[in-house]
């Protein structure tokens, strides 16, 4: 009779972990394939936005390398250089600066 009684209440434990796992678990299942593709697409735009931050900064700097002068007021040997070539500076060369260079 014992057993009986016994599996009558596994019977019934059964039957309310379906009903958990249909209801509450079903949900939970639902979540845990939600939230790791939320945090996914979240990386993705992250990256995406990444990307073109990094081509508009190359783009600001390739902007400023053309606004750079590439001539410069030069003392070399004691002899002062008007308007000498930045790419021939050599090291020894000292550079006037002017308010406004």
């Amino acid at each position: 009779v014992s057993g009986v009684f016994s599996f009558l209440e596994h019977k019934n434990e059964l039957k309310e972990m379906a009903k958990v796992g249909l209801t509450g678990g079903g949900a939970s299942l639902w979540k845990s394939f939600v939230e790791p593709l939320v945090i996914l697409t979240i990386l993705v735009l992250n990256a995406a936005v990444g990307i073109i931050q990094s081509k508009s900064a190359q783009s600001s700097l390739s902007s400023l390398e053309k606004l750079q002068p590439s001539l410069s007021t030069t003392i070399r040997n004691f002899v002062t250089l008007d308007n000498h070539s930045a790419s021939s500076l050599t090291p020894g060369d000292l550079i006037v600066l002017k308010v406004g260079d």
